[in-house]
C-alpha cells in the first residue's frame, strides 16, 4: 500500500507537458520580481484577472462539471507532475487525498482562462471565470 494518493487521469508526455506548463506559467505566474524562484505559483496569480477562495463546492459546480478534459498539474512533485483528469477525476481526487499530502494543485482548462489552485495549507482559489 502507499502513503499517497495515485494522481488522477492519464500523464501527459514529456514533451507535451513542458509546452502546456510553459505557456500555463507565462499565464499565470506573473508578479515574481523580487521573489524566490520556488514561491508557489499561486502566490504570484495576475493581478488584472478576478480571484476568488471558494470552499470546495467548485467540484460540484456544473460549469467545471462540464468540461470534457481538465489538466491537473502538481507544483515542484517528481516528474509526471502534469495529468489530462476529467473533472469528476479531479474531484474523486481531492475526495479521496491523504492529509499529508501538502503539495500545491492546480486545474486548468486547455484554454489557460481558468485556474483553481488548491495551495498546501488546503486554501482554494478561483481564478478567471469558469464557463
Amino acid at each position: 500500500m502507499t502513503d499517497w494518493t495515485p494522481f488522477p487521469g492519464i500523464s501527459v508526455p514529456p514533451e507535451q507537458a513542458q509546452t502546456i506548463q510553459s505557456e500555463w506559467l507565462a499565464r499565470y505566474r506573473r508578479r515574481i520580481e523580487g521573489k524566490h524562484p520556488q514561491i508557489p505559483t499561486w502566490c504570484t496569480f495576475p493581478e488584472d484577472v478576478p480571484s476568488r477562495n471558494d470552499d470546495g463546492s467548485i467540484w460540484q459546480n456544473s460549469a467545471f462539471q462540464a468540461h470534457p478534459v481538465v489538466y491537473f498539474y502538481s507544483e515542484y512533485g517528481p516528474p509526471p507532475n502534469l495529468f489530462r483528469a476529467t473533472p469528476q477525476q479531479v474531484q474523486d481526487y481531492f475526495e479521496r487525498r491523504n492529509p499529508w499530502e501538502d503539495r500545491d494543485y492546480y486545474i486548468f482548462n486547455p484554454e489557460y482562462t481558468w485556474c483553481i489552485a488548491v495551495t498546501h495549507d488546503d486554501i482554494i482559489i478561483v481564478i478567471g471565470e469558469i464557463a
